[in-house]
């Protein structure tokens, strides 16, 4: 038997980590996660579509090309790691091998079902023949046995692959089982094995340390584990583990990977895996949570992060955590110095792309968001008139939308918004000045607002927050008035007041107007140039503050407030009848009497009461309350 080597890590965040966001990573994730891991140490890095080149074609649109996968990799890694590629018989062709090849790949990862191997064998030949570090991926390897194993990676071990991999694809294996199929493979060839691991049963990452036991050379991971079905080992906790065990072939910086982990998730993956360093670091250093409250108190002191405070904590904290060590803790942690997190390099502007210049570049931003994010997109069309081209708010995102936001001048101008994203938005919201322009739509997408409603409600959380009791309106025509009436009084231009709001660039606010404005009052603008550069002057002169009017966060709460309500009645509202002969209703539907009334007809979570028959409801709890959830729960399990 081949005597046992240091292992090796590759990372297929890019690759297998692009199912979980529907295969839509960009440039600038790929850029950011290839150089955090070429920093760290790993030395191969694997990009692309989930299911390999060529899949774009068939398998579902990547964010980026192929090509553009491997040559942006190759630019942040600049050499420090090995950039590759999957390919899968069928799904890619050999052009695109050649293709890959041109645009900087540096290995290839040949994938079939173990029973098919021996269609690899032409493919092997034509990475070899350009020059590739070529992997034979024998993927599903459960289908034979480790005898059968051994024998087939005998024979792909004669196609000259440089690697052969033995491939968990269901998350199914156990430690033994891995072992098992290594020790077999190993007595049959030299050539040096990998292993890929799916998490299915939390197990991917004990299955990679008994494979390096075992004689493997080669253990697949992904930051944070991200990856197809349950995800794949994680790549910082290989490092650590190994790393501790001298058992990697290069250093490994697994510090700063751990931290890097959760940046990429925050950046490229958001909403998906949630940020877990200090969970490690507590497991790592046998931090007991029950002393959270002396290193809280120190962090406080300090403005250290728990991750790196955690880490540094002496090895007698362990069965108890002084005030005192927990200050030197964070302390030390202040002084060590990590990489920092890398940027998107110069030629990719990631800031810029939320703030849309063109529909093209907004279709794309929503497609690729629809892998990254589960709320829905909604589209937000107010109309400007007079405007010939579609003006761009920024992409907001919160917790229970996007919502992009475009200015039309008419009918041509929306028609182009929506041949350009009828297929990327999931909601609709028109301004009713640009409804009344359009054929009557029943579609069940689309909601009718009022923009101008929007800015009004806006312009009065404003003054609220800015304690604005008398306020005068220079050339404002908006519907809305009637909600600023009712906490600030209206005036005329000549008195003096609180805060004057600029409404008109056709006839901007001037000094004479800023004048008028009391000692620490304010200026609002609600549209660019409605303020004179002389009223600006004058403005910042007196110290009264300015305030461009943002109405983001009042168009966010009209679309969640739609939202909200196209949920109830789309998804919560209906009836229907329980096994047991009890009906249940929801959404306000008005039951019978006796009915049981949910929060949701389809999956109810919990009883709000009984109906009264005539619209009400009436109370329910103690044991009657009881025999309803389970006759709720009974029925779910059905």
């Amino acid at each position: 038997m081949p005597e046992r080597q240091k292992a090796h890590i590759l990372d297929c965040t890019i690759r297998d980590g692009s199912y979980v966001v529907d295969f839509q990573f960009t440039k600038e994730d790929t850029y950011i996660v290839a150089k955090g891991l070429a920093t760290a140490g790993i030395g191969h890095i694997e990009v692309g579509h989930g299911l390999g080149l060529g899949a774009s074609r068939s398998k579902g649109t990547a964010a980026e090309s192929d090509e553009e996968y491997i040559r942006v990799a190759c630019e942040a890694a600049r050499g420090a790691a090995k950039v590759g590629s999957f390919f899968i018989p069928g799904i890619g062709h050999e052009d695109d091998i050649r293709a890959a090849h041109d645009a900087g790949l540096g290995f290839i990862r040949l994938g079939m079902d173990v029973d098919d191997f021996a269609k690899l064998e032409p493919y092997v030949d034509l990475a070899k023949t350009l020059g590739l570090e070529v992997w034979g991926n024998m993927m599903k390897t459960y289908l034979v046995t480790p005898k059968e194993f051994g024998r087939i990676a005998e024979q792909v071990g004669d196609f000259g692959v440089d690697v052969i991999a033995l491939v968990d694809s269901a998350g199914g294996m156990t430690p033994d089982d891995v072992s098992n199929y290594t020790l077999e493979a190993r007595a049959r060839t030299r050539t040096p094995l990998a292993f890929h691991g799916h998490d299915n049963l939390t197990l991917a990452v004990a299955n990679c340390l008994r494979f390096i036991e075992a004689g493997g050379l080669y253990v697949d991971g992904s930051l944070a584990g991200l990856g197809r079905s349950g995800g794949n080992a994680a790549t910082e906790l290989l490092a650590v583990l190994l790393s501790r065990n001298n058992a990697l072939e290069r250093p490994v910086d697994w510090q700063y990977l751990i931290e890097f982990a959760d940046s990429v998730m925050e950046l490229c993956a958001p909403g998906h895996v949630r940020p877990r360093a200090a969970e490690i670091a507590t497991g790592l250093n046998y931090f007991h949570s029950g002393f959270s409250g002396v290193v809280e108190a120190a962090l406080q002191e300090t403005g250290a992060s728990l991750y790196k405070t955690l880490l540094h904590l002496p090895k007698n904290s362990r069965k108890t955590v002084s005030s005192q060590a927990a200050l030197s803790a964070a302390r030390k942690s202040l002084e060590s110095q990590s990489p920092r997190i890398p940027a998107s390099g110069a030629s990719f502007e990631r800031l810029e792309r939320t703030q849309p210049k063109t529909l093209e570049e907004l279709a794309e931003r929503l497609r690729v968001d629809r892998g990254k994010f589960p709320q829905p997109r909604v589209m937000t069309i107010a109309y400007v008139p007079d405007l010939t081209q579609p003006r761009f708010g920024p992409l907001r995102k919160n917790a229970g939308s996007i919502v992009a936001h475009i200015e039309v001048g008419g009918l041509q101008t929306y028609n182009k918004v929506k041949a350009h994203l009828g297929e990327v938005a999931e909601f609709w919201l028109l301004d009713n000045k640009l409804a009344r322009l359009l054929p009557h739509s029943k579609a069940s997408n689309h909601y009718l607002y009022d923009d101008d409603d929007v800015i009004a409600q806006a312009l009065a959380d404003t003054m609220q927050m800015l304690g604005i009791k008398e306020a005068s309106l220079i050339g404002c025509d908006l519907v809305g008035i009637h909600k600023l009436e009712k906490n600030v009084r209206l005036c005329q231009v000549t008195e003096p007041v609180d805060a004057i709001v600029a409404c008109d660039p056709s006839h901007p606010a001037g000094s004479e107007v800023i004048d008028r404005v009391r000692d620490g009052g304010a200026v609002l603008v609600l549209r660019p140039g409605a303020l004179s550069s002389a009223g600006l002057n004058t403005a910042h002169e007196r110290g009264v503050i300015i305030r461009r009017l943002d109405c983001g966060a009042a168009l966010v709460a009209e679309v969640e407030r739609i939202l909200a309500t196209h949920k109830q009645f789309q998804s919560g509202a209906g009836s229907r009848k329980l096994p047991n002969g009890h009906s249940i209703v929801a959404g306000g539907v008005i039951g019978r009497q006796g009915d049981i009334v949910v929060d949701d007809w389809r999956k109810p979570s919990f009883v709000l009461g009984i109906a009264d028959g005539v619209g009400g409801i009436r109370p329910v709890e103690g044991e009657t309350l009881n025999k309803m959830q389970e006759w709720i729960i009974q029925d779910r399990n059905l």
